[in-house]
């Protein structure tokens, strides 16, 4: 059995000790990767709950103003025919809209010349 010379243990140790820092870089770059990783976790969290926040409270208001103009649908179902005549009136006749456009339009002009 032969025994092994001094420059072939010198290498080995050389390979050995390359390998732990190879080891050791990448440890570290899974590190950071595992870091940033869950950073990304973190913020879309964050994005996630601020949307569910907002769709709640759009939801909320939504079904307020359900409420609200199922509540007005039934005032205008208590409300006197003529009443109820005379709004479905302004809404059907198309002439309405061609009388109060122009004047609307001119009402506009004049307020935002003298604001």
């Amino acid at each position: 059995m032969s025994t092994p010379r001094y420059e072939e243990i010198a290498m080995d140790e050389d390979h050995a000790g390359g390998s732990t820092q190879n080891s050791r870089a990448t440890l570290e770059r899974s590190s950071q990767r595992l870091e940033a990783g869950y950073q990304i976790a973190v913020e879309t969290d964050s994005v996630i709950r601020m949307l569910i926040t907002d769709v709640f409270m759009t939801h909320e208001e939504w079904m307020r103003a359900r409420e609200r103009l199922r509540e007005t649908i039934e005032d205008v179902d208590e409300s006197p025919p003529e009443h109820t005549d005379m709004l479905t009136w302004l809404l059907e006749d198309h002439r309405l809209f061609f009388y109060l456009f122009p004047i609307v339009i001119i009402a506009a002009v004049i307020i935002s010349y003298y604001l």
